[in-house]
C-alpha cells in the first residue's frame, strides 16, 4: 500500500538532484489523470491497457524498483499489475474468492478480499489477503505462500512463528529494507511485525481503538505512523512516545493552510511519507488526498471535496475523488491515487514550465520570460555554467520574468529555471533553456512628459537616440500606442499624447526579436484616487471625529475638506477633525491641478427608546399605545416602509403590529399555543411560540411558527395559510413541495425580491428554500451540527443550530449560525464564508475586522439600505453593526444584563438577550429586547426627513416623520414633490430626486444648511 521501501531505493538519487538544484522534490503533483480503470464495475481488459480495464473496488497500490505498478483489486479477488508500457495483467488470484494455493503458482491461487500491498527490494508481492486473516507473498517465480496469520481471526501468537499466529481482518502492510514486515491488525487495534526470521511481535497497540487504523507507514528511524479511525494520524517512535501529527479526533473537513494538529479529517485510511520529511493524507470521507509539508502546514493536494468523478487532464484539487483510499510515489516523485469507489487509480503529475522564445542576452545578463502550471510559486532557482552563485528568489507569479545575472567570461548560454511553493511542495519540473547570442538593443533615454493634466495638455514623448535594424513600440501603462517607428541611428518623436499614464518604450532587434524596455520619467500626470475615512461618530460623549484622507502626503498633494463643520485643517495634511454630522468631502489635488474627491458621512450616536413593552410579561393593551401593552419575550420583529412594526410575541402566541401612530393590535394568533385556522382569518388561528415575521414586497406576512415546525403566511386580505412544513418534526421534504416537507424549530424566515423564501431551520442544522413553485430544498447546511466548509459550497458546510436568516438587494443570504458564534454569508453562486466571528465565545474586537471579532450566541440578522450587517449579539447584551468594509462596532448595548438608558446613547443602554432586529428606511433599527418584554428603538440625533407629497414646508403632513424639519435634519425631497418655504429655515442637508422642486414664497425666504 505504501512506498517506503522503494523511497529507501531510490533515496540517494533524489537527495542527490536535490542538491544539485537547491530545492526539494514535489512528491505530489498538479494535474490528474486515471492510469488504470475505466471507472466502470466489473473484471476486463487483462492483456490490454490498463485504462480500458475493470477494476472492482481496487484497495491498495506498490511499486517495484523497476517501475511496475501492483493493483490490489479486492472484490475481483485479484493482484493485478500494470507495466511500464502500461498493459494490465493478473499476476495473483484467480478470481475465485475463497483460500487455498499455498505452494503453487500466484495465479492459480484463491484470495479473499486483498487490501494492502508491497513489494521487497527484490521484488517480492506481500499481499493482505483480508478475509482470510493471512498476509501471503509472491516470490519473483510466481509462486505463492504465507508469511503471517494462520487463517482464523483472533489476536494470539505473538512471540512465535507469524505463520501460527491469529490476524483479525489486516488491512496494510509494509516491508521494509531489512525484510522486515509491518501489518495494520485494526480489528485487534495493534500493528504487528514480523521479523526477518518470521517471529511475529505487536510493535504498537494495546487493543483501544486508539491503535486501530487501516493505514500504516514506517521510516528509515524504524518510526511508526498510522492513520487511525479516531480522525488522526498518530507517530510512535522507537522509544514508545505517541503523539498525534495529524487531526484534531473529530470528523469533518478544516485546517488547510494551518498547522496539520489544527485540522479536521474524515476517516484517514492511510499515510505515506516522502524523502523530504512531508506525508501524505488519504482523506477518505473528505474525498481529498491531504499534504502535510515538513512545517506541519496541511494543504488539500487532490480532491475538491465532493464525492464523484471529474477532473481528468485538469488540476487536482479541482478533480473529484470517490473514497481514495491509498496511494504509492513513484521512482520519480509522481503520487498515485487509489480512487475506489471510482474503480480507478488516478496519477498526479508535476506542475510544468515553458520558456518563451527568444531568451535574449545583455552584457553579462539575461531575462527570461516563462509560464507554468504550478500555483502560487514563491522561490525559484536558476543554474548553469557561469551562473554562480546559484540564482535563487521571489518570482513574480505563475507567468512572468526572471532576470538572471552571469560571468560573461564562463557563462556557456545554457541554463535550467525551476520554480516552487514552498507551502505546498510543489515544484515544477525542470525547464532547460539556452540563451540567444544576440545582444538585445541598447537602451537610451526616453524624454518628455511632465506635469500635464489628462485631458487639459499634451506632452512629446521619444528617444534621445536609436539604433537602425531595431523597431521601437511606444507604451502607455504597458500598452501599445500608435504604430512601431523605425530606429535612425539619432533621436526619434512618438509625438503628442494625452492619456494620464507613465510612458515606456519597447526596442525590438528585427533580426531575433531579442527586446529591451526603456523607461524614464515620462508622464501625462493623473489625479489621486481618493478615499476617506472617521475615527467614528459623534455621540453625547464623543464631541469631534478626525477624518483622514488617502492618498498620504509624498507627492505635493493639497487637501481641502469641506462639510457641515470642519474645526481644524492644514492644506497640507491629509486629516481634519469635525464636529458635527454630515457629508464631508475631501478634494486632493495635484501640482498641475489634477484632483479627485471622496466623501463620508458622520453619524451623531443614535438614541435608544421604548417603542412597545412596559417591562412586565404578559399580554394586555391592544387598541392603545404600544408603550403601554404587555408582551411577553417577544423574539422578532420587522418593519414596513410606512412606519409599522409588526412583532413575534413569542409566548403570547401572537403577531402584533404597531402602526405608525403608535397604536398596538394582534393581527395573527389567539393567544392559544397550537395549531388550527388555515384557510380563515389570522386572528382565529392558533400558533405556537411564533419566533419571526417578515415581508414581502406585496406587504404578505411570513411567520417561523417554531413549535409547530411549519411556516405559516398572512395575506393582504388577514387569511392565514401554511406554506412550509408538515408539522412533524424532523427532516425530510426536499425536492418536493414544501408544505409536505418535515422542519425542526423554524426559527427563522426571509423574503428575497424576487420572492423565494429562506427559512432557518434550526434543529435541521440547515438553511432551507421555497422557490415560487413551492418545492423545497436545502440552501445551506449539511444537517450535521459543525462549523466546517468556508470557501465551499454552502450545502456541504456545517451548520450548528441556524436562528435566523436575512437576504440582502443583490440575493446574498446572511446566516446566524448561532452556536457557532459566526455570521455566515452565502453569496449568489452557492459558496459559504464566515462574515463576523472566529468562532470563541465572548466579547472582543470592536474597530477590528469582524472576522476577528468574538461573539456569543448571535441570534439574528439584518441589513440596512446601505448594506450595513447588524448582528442581535445576545449573550453579549449587545446589538453589534458590521459595516461594508468589514469593520465590526457596537451600536446598542453597553454588554451589562438589564434593563436602562431610553433617552440617551444606545450605546450606554442595558439590554438583557436581544432576539431579533430589524430595519426601516429611514436609518432607524428595532431591537426584540427578549427578557426585557420590550420592543426598543434606535433613532439616529440626525434623522432623514423625507417628503411624502407636494405641500409646505411646515406642514407636518409633508414629512414621513410627521414634523416640519429640524435644523439637525437631514432633507429629502421625494421625486415629483414640491415643497414650498414662507420664511427662515434651516437644516443639516437637502436632497433632489427626480424632478423634486424647493420653492420660496415671497421676500426674504431662505434655507440654511449645515448650521
Amino acid at each position: 500500500m505504501n512506498l517506503h521501501l522503494l523511497l529507501s531505493q531510490n533515496k540517494g538519487f533524489c537527495y542527490l538532484l536535490a542538491s544539485l538544484i537547491g530545492l526539494s522534490l514535489s512528491a505530489s503533483a498538479q494535474t490528474i489523470s486515471t492510469v488504470a480503470g475505466n471507472g466502470m464495475q466489473g473484471f476486463s481488459g487483462d492483456g490490454g491497457a490498463a485504462t480500458s480495464a475493470k477494476l472492482n473496488s481496487p484497495t491498495g497500490i506498490a511499486f517495484d524498483g523497476a517501475g511496475n505498478l501492483y493493483i490490489s483489486d479486492q472484490s475481483n479477488h485479484r493482484i493485478r499489475k500494470v507495466s511500464t508500457n502500461g498493459i494490465i495483467t493478473t499476476v495473483a488470484g484467480s478470481g475465485i474468492s475463497g483460500s487455498g494455493g499455498d505452494g503453487g503458482p500466484a495465479t492459480g491461487a484463491r484470495l479473499n478480499s486483498p487490501f494492502g500491498i508491497d513489494v521487497d527490494v527484490l521484488g517480492n508481492i506481500y499481499i493482505v489477503d483480508q478475509l482470510n486473516h493471512r498476509v501471503r507473498k509472491v516470490n519473483t517465480s510466481g509462486i505463492i505462500s504465507t508469511v503471517a496469520g494462520n487463517g482464523t481471526a483472533g489476536s494470539g501468537g505473538d512471540g512465535g512463528a507469524a505463520t501460527s499466529a491469529n490476524l483479525n481482518f489486516p488491512t496494510d502492510v509494509v516491508v521494509n529494507a531489512a525484510g522486515e514486515l509491518y501489518i495494520a491488525d485494526p480489528t485487534n487495534a495493534r500493528i504487528r511485525k514480523v521479523s526477518s526470521s518470521g517471529i511475529i511481535t505487536t510493535v504498537l497497540g494495546d487493543g483501544s481503538t486508539a491503535y486501530s487504523g487501516a493505514g500504516l507507514d514506517v521510516d528509515d528511524s524504524g518510526n511508526l505512523y498510522l492513520a487511525n479511525y479516531s480522525h488522526r494520524v498518530i507517530k510512535a517512535d522507537i522509544v514508545g512516545n505517541i503523539v498525534t501529527i495529524a487531526g484534531l479526533g473529530n470528523p469533518g473537513f478544516s485546517g488547510d493552510g494551518g498547522a496539520a494538529t489544527s485540522a479536521r479529517l474524515n476517516t484517514p485510511t492511510d499515510v505515506l511519507f516522502d524523502a523530504e520529511g512531508a506525508f501524505y493524507i488519504a482523506d477518505r470521507d473528505n474525498n481529498r488526498i491531504r499534504k502535510v509539508n515538513p512545517n506541519g502546514i496541511i494543504s488539500t493536494v487532490a480532491g475538491n471535496g465532493v464525492a464523484g468523478f471529474s477532473g481528468d487532464g485538469g488540476l487536482a484539487t479541482n478533480a473529484k475523488l470517490n473514497s481514495p483510499t491509498s496511494f504509492a510515489l513513484d521512482g520519480v516523485g509522481n503520487l498515485y491515487i487509489v480512487d475506489k469507489l471510482n474503480n480507478r487509480i488516478r496519477k498526479l503529475s508535476p506542475p510544468t514550465i515553458t520558456l518563451n522564445s527568444p531568451i535574449c542576452r545583455q552584457t553579462d545578463s539575461f531575462e527570461v520570460f516563462y509560464t507554468s502550471t504550478i500555483t502560487n510559486p514563491d522561490h525559484y532557482i536558476v543554474t548553469g555554467t557561469g551562473i554562480s552563485p546559484n540564482q535563487t528568489g521571489t518570482p513574480p507569479g505563475s507567468v512572468g520574468s526572471i532576470k538572471v545575472s552571469f560571468d560573461p567570461a564562463t557563462f556557456t548560454g545554457s541554463f535550467t529555471l525551476v520554480l516552487t511553493n514552498s507551502i505546498t511542495g510543489f515544484s515544477t519540473i525542470p525547464a532547460n533553456g539556452t540563451v540567444s547570442v544576440n545582444v538585445s538593443p541598447t537602451a537610451f533615454f526616453v524624454t518628455g512628459g511632465g506635469s500635464f493634466c489628462a485631458g487639459d495638455s499634451t506632452g512629446a514623448v521619444g528617444l534621445d537616440g536609436s539604433q537602425s535594424g531595431i523597431n521601437y513600440q511606444l507604451l502607455s501603462g504597458g500598452t501599445a500606442v500608435g504604430n512601431p517607428v523605425a530606429g535612425t541611428g539619432s533621436a526619434i518623436s512618438f509625438g503628442t499624447v494625452t492619456e494620464a499614464n507613465t510612458y515606456s518604450v519597447v526596442g525590438t532587434n528585427a533580426t531575433n526579436g531579442c527586446q529591451t524596455t526603456m523607461t524614464s520619467s515620462a508622464k501625462i500626470e493623473e489625479a489621486p484616487v481618493a478615499t476617506l475615512t472617521k475615527s467614528g461618530d459623534l455621540s453625547t460623549t464623543v464631541s469631534s471625529v478626525t477624518l483622514t484622507a488617502t492618498p498620504a502626503n509624498g507627492q505635493n498633494y493639497q487637501y481641502l475638506f469641506t462639510g457641515p463643520s470642519v474645526v481644524s485643517q492644514d492644506p497640507s495634511s491629509n486629516i481634519a477633525s469635525v464636529n458635527m454630522s454630515g457629508f464631508y468631502t475631501v478634494k486632493i489635488s495635484r501640482t498641475a491641478g489634477c484632483f479627485s474627491t471622496a466623501t463620508v458621512f458622520v453619524e451623531k450616536s443614535k438614541i435608544i427608546n421604548t417603542v412597545a413593552g412596559t417591562g412586565n410579561p404578559g399580554f394586555s393593551g391592544d387598541g392603545g399605545p404600544a408603550t403601554s401593552a404587555s408582551l411577553g419575550s417577544p423574539y422578532g420583529v420587522t418593519a414596513d416602509g410606512t412606519g409599522n412594526i409588526y412583532v413575534a410575541d413569542q409566548y403570547n402566541h401572537r403577531i402584533r403590529k404597531i402602526s405608525s401612530s403608535g397604536a398596538i393590535s394582534t393581527i395573527a394568533g389567539n393567544g392559544t399555543a397550537g395549531f388550527s385556522g388555515d384557510g380563515g382569518a389570522a386572528t382565529n388561528a392558533s400558533l405556537s411560540a411564533p419566533a419571526r415575521v417578515a415581508l414581502d414586497g406585496s406587504g404578505n406576512l411570513y411567520i417561523a411558527d417554531q413549535n409547530n415546525n411549519r411556516i405559516r403566511k398572512v395575506s393582504t386580505n388577514g387569511i392565514i395559510s401554511t406554506i412550509a412544513g408538515n408539522g412533524t418534526a424532523g427532516f425530510a421534504g426536499d425536492g418536493g413541495a414544501a408544505i409536505n416537507a418535515s422542519l425542526a424549530a423554524p426559527t427563522g424566515v426571509a423574503v428575497d425580491e424576487s420572492g423565494y423564501i429562506y427559512i432557518a431551520d434550526r434543529d435541521n442544522n440547515r438553511i432551507r428554500k421555497v422557490g415560487n413553485d413551492g418545492i423545497i430544498s436545502t440552501f445551506a447546511g449539511n444537517g450535521v451540527a459543525g462549523v466546517g466548509g468556508d470557501g465551499g459550497t454552502a450545502t456541504i458546510a456545517g451548520l450548528y443550530a441556524p436562528t435566523d436568516v436575512a437576504v440582502d438587494g443583490s440575493g446574498n443570504v446572511f446566516i446566524a449560525d448561532r452556536d457557532n458564534s459566526r455570521i455566515r454569508k452565502v453569496t449568489t453562486n452557492g459558496i459559504i464564508n464566515t462574515v463576523a466571528g472566529n468562532g470563541g465565545t465572548g466579547f472582543s474586537g470592536d474597530g477590528g475586522s469582524a472576522t476577528s471579532a468574538t461573539l456569543t450566541s448571535p441570534s439574528a440578522v439584518t441589513l440596512d439600505i446601505s448594506g450595513n450587517l447588524f448582528i442581535a449579539d445576545g449573550g453579549n447584551f449587545r446589538i453589534r453593526r458590521v459595516d461594508a468594509s468589514g469593520i465590526i462596532s457596537t451600536v446598542a448595548g453597553n454588554g451589562i444584563y438589564g434593563f436602562s438608558g431610553d433617552g440617551g446613547d444606545a450605546t450606554s443602554a442595558k439590554l438583557t438577550f436581544p432576539s431579533g432586529i430589524a430595519t426601516d428606511g429611514m436609518g432607524n433599527l428595532y431591537i426584540a429586547d427578549t427578557d426585557n418584554h420590550r420592543i426598543r428603538k434606535l433613532g439616529s440625533a440626525t434623522s432623514f426627513v423625507i417628503s411624502i407629497k407636494t405641500g409646505d414646508w411646515n406642514d407636518p403632513n409633508t414629512w414621513n416623520v410627521g414634523r416640519a424639519p429640524l435644523a439637525d435634519d437631514q432633507v429629502i425631497l421625494d421625486s415629483g414633490h414640491t415643497v414650498t418655504i414662507n420664511g427662515s429655515e434651516t437644516a443639516r442637508s437637502i436632497e433632489y430626486r427626480t424632478n423634486a422642486q424647493l420653492v420660496f414664497s415671497g421676500s426674504g425666504s431662505t434655507l440654511a444648511l449645515g448650521q
